[in-house]
């Protein structure tokens, strides 16, 4: 993932940035006001130089007053450790960062160990740095996964117990400190999320610690993941205590409680952090408002539910608003085009801050695909109705019921349930008898799985964006299906996907891949421009195989044979015999505009042979020179001579451009590439299978909506895989 740019300069209190105003020096040091006032000036090369004074003036007053020399001790060493953790971290402020707790006592061979590895790896794949104790156990595990390039070690020294693990122990990234608060300060300070695995003492006082800061306003809200492993109850115990004893006993609020997201998974922990970053970017105070800055334009029908929905934060009188930065934000001018929302907020409950759980906590994990299969299975069979009627010229609507395609008998409801009616019929009609094809069922079947998957993975985050991402893969599923099975690509069906990728993308801009898309403007933008391309690369592939491989030549001194041969069984095709050599007839003929041209010869058809003229071939009949036609199912054998055969052909049809279109639309223009390329590993395999006799050849069109099926459900973290593995990260 891609990162915001005001990690590099962030206050993680979240307390509006205030200009330090000096104190005042001990009277009978006044005398060197000047002096620390001048060689303030002159050290702060990147700084304002109030801050060197302040920090100088304290030790001065600290000097003149009762502080004993440990007191020195402790300030002198706390501000070393500060110095050296902010010279680790500065490079690397740019990258959102996870802290992982847990005991040092878990052993490798430990469920809990397995489970902390595997989550680094994964927060490691989404773009996510690792912050760890640098010690054994839950603490290694955690850099094992992550590995060493995306990991810091933040060390204890103690007596006992705490070493570096092998993973960080020779590491730019480790830092050791002698003092616990200098460690947790940088901990919380540095992260932008926090897990937790069991632990002792220490992981209790670490997750107590952050909960309090947060809950207190003394740090900004960040996600807070308890992760357990398979079959393992200590954090659903430690909740229950929490509940039991501190929520039933009224010690503290139950809103409290949104802080905090118990699971086993470690996919759903990350998810559960990527959720939490794909709206919200940041915010800060400014005098009595909180102003949070967000990575896209809500609607105004959103601001009105999130009002009315948290109008006990709001002071009496306030008002919930979006608007663009305050005045008191030009600090921060990188940040002057993300979305504000700006309200006065009543301070003290800040758990209230973090929404009610989400649909996936709320419902059980399996209803929501549940909900989304079904609606799939039911839309998938108007599908098969679209699928069939549109090549052939039949209103999808009238007749308003579906038909038998042998007899026209209407079928009533109860023989059209989907998929279960196909597996039940076995595949037969029940009013002819008639096979049914078993794409009916295939389709069906197909929709409602990618419905099922698109819900698992976006409806959490919004259940719109799903919805519209469904519209967007209906009309994938139609266009490949006709595409295949007829060659033809409908521009109406193209635009129709290309509109709903366009709206989804725009209304949930955390679709895109590209961060710095934080505005519904932005997002359209990209969306169209990511269509444009896509359709513009096709175009510029069929213009140069036109120029380069567009016409097929073959010429001969002296006339040669060429016949049409029948295919021997179900699993050949129609072939071209030249001179002895054969051309497997689809190659030749991809779609009807596809032509061959065959002259300075004679021609022999069922046989009677024809006065000498040339012979046009297409996809299903042959052309004479005098205008006579023969449809090829009507004729039972074809042959002649020749001298010469051109053939004009395409590399891909110009429907190829509109569907590459619909995925730039879905995905950017990196959504876009990525269809592309791997499209065409697809068209590669799917080739060198038919050639092999397991299938039939099919036109590149579906193998770049499975491309881009396969964005929409992981293949953009691939995308953003490749770009960490370019870039060096």
């Amino acid at each position: 993932m891609k990162h915001p740019d005001f990690l590099d300069n962030r206050d993680f209190t979240g307390e509006d940035k205030k200009r330090p105003s000096t104190m005042s020096m001990d009277t009978s040091y006044q005398a060197l006001e000047g002096v620390v006032k001048k060689l303030s000036e002159i050290a702060s090369t990147r700084h304002d130089p109030r801050y060197l004074q302040e920090y100088i003036k304290t030790g001065i007053n600290m000097a003149q007053s009762e502080a004993s020399d440990h007191d020195f001790t402790v300030l002198i060493r706390s501000g070393r450790e500060m110095y050296r953790a902010n010279c680790v971290f500065a490079p690397y402020r740019h990258i959102r960062k996870i802290s992982v707790f847990g005991s040092a006592r878990i052993r490798n061979d430990e469920p809990a160990y397995e489970t902390a590895r595997e989550f680094a790896r994964e927060a490691s794949e989404h773009g996510y740095m690792v912050i760890t104790g640098g010690g054994p156990g839950i603490m290694q595990a955690a850099n094992e996964g992550a590995g060493e390039q995306r990991s810091f070690g933040l060390n204890i020294t103690l007596p006992y117990e705490q070493t570096s693990n092998h993973v960080v122990a020779h590491s730019d990234k480790l830092i050791n400190f002698y003092y616990f608060f200098v460690r947790k300060l940088n901990f919380v300070a540095e992260s932008d999320a926090m897990v937790a695995f069991p632990g002792g003492f220490g992981t209790m006082d670490e997750v107590f610690e952050t909960l309090t800061l947060i809950q207190t306003g003394k740090a900004t809200i960040y996600p807070i993941v308890l992760l357990d492993s398979p079959g393992k109850t200590f954090w659903l115990n430690w909740l229950a205590f929490i509940r039991v004893e501190l929520v039933d006993s009224g010690l503290i609020s139950a809103d409290d409680l949104h802080l905090i997201h118990v699971t086993k998974n470690p996919a759903e922990a990350m998810e559960h952090i990527d959720r939490f970053y794909r709206i919200f970017h940041s915010y800060r105070f400014v005098r009595d408002a909180i102003v949070i800055r967000l990575n896209t334009h809500l609607p105004a029908q959103w601001v009105e539910h999130l009002e009315r929905d948290f109008s006990d934060l709001i002071l009496p009188g306030g008002r919930m608003v979006q608007s663009g930065p305050l005045p008191d934000e030009a600090d921060e001018p990188h940040l002057d085009r993300l979305p504000r929302l700006i309200f006065p907020i009543k301070r003290g409950n800040y758990g209230k801050l973090i929404p009610h759980p989400p649909m996936s906590d709320a419902l059980p994990a399996w209803l929501i695909p549940l909900i989304f299969g079904l609606m799939g299975a039911c839309i998938g069979s108007f599908l098969n109705v679209v699928i069939y009627r549109t090549p052939l010229g039949i209103s999808v609507n009238d007749p308003a019921r579906s038909f038998c395609p042998e007899c026209e008998e209407a079928i009533p409801w109860y023989l059209n349930i989907p998929v279960l009616s196909w597996l039940a019929l076995r595949g037969k009609s029940a009013c002819c008898g008639t096979r049914i094809s078993f794409r009916y069922c295939f389709v069906e079947l197909l929709t409602a799985l990618l419905f099922a998957a698109l819900g698992w993975k976006y409806a959490d985050a919004s259940a719109g964006a799903a919805v519209l991402l469904c519209l967007w893969t209906a009309m994938a599923i139609v266009i490949m299906f006709i595409d295949a099975e007829h060659l033809i690509v409908f521009r109406t069906q193209a635009l129709i996907g290309a509109a709903a990728g366009v709206g989804a993308c725009a209304l949930y801009p955390f679709l895109l891949p590209d961060n710095d898309v934080m505005t519904w403007t932005d997002a359209f933008t990209a969306s169209v421009l990511g269509g444009i391309a896509g359709y513009a690369a096709i175009r510029l592939v069929i213009e140069l195989g036109k120029l380069l491989f567009g016409t097929w030549k073959q010429h001969f001194d002296a006339p040669a044979p060429w016949s049409l041969k029948e295919p021997e069984s179900d699993r050949d095709e129609l072939q071209l015999i030249i001179n002895g050599q054969p051309h497997d007839w689809s190659m030749l003929f991809h779609r009807a505009t596809d032509k061959a041209v065959i002259s300075g010869g004679s021609v022999t058809i069922d046989g009677e042979t024809l006065p000498p003229c040339s012979v046009i071939l297409r996809q299903d009949r042959i052309e004479l020179e005098n205008g006579d036609v023969f449809p090829l199912e009507d004729l039972e054998s074809v042959e002649g001579t020749m001298t010469d055969i051109r053939a004009q052909r395409e590399a891909m049809g110009s429907g190829d451009a509109w569907i590459l279109m619909m995925a730039g639309c879905v995905g950017g223009w990196q959504g876009a590439v990525f269809c592309l390329f791997l499209g065409s590993l697809l068209g590669i395999v799917q080739a060198v299978v038919s050639r092999m006799g397991f299938g039939r050849n099919l036109p590149f069109g579906p193998a770049l909506l499975s491309a881009a099926l396969i964005w929409l459900l992981g293949g953009d973290q691939w995308w953003l895989a490749y770009l960490r593995f370019i870039s060096g990260e």
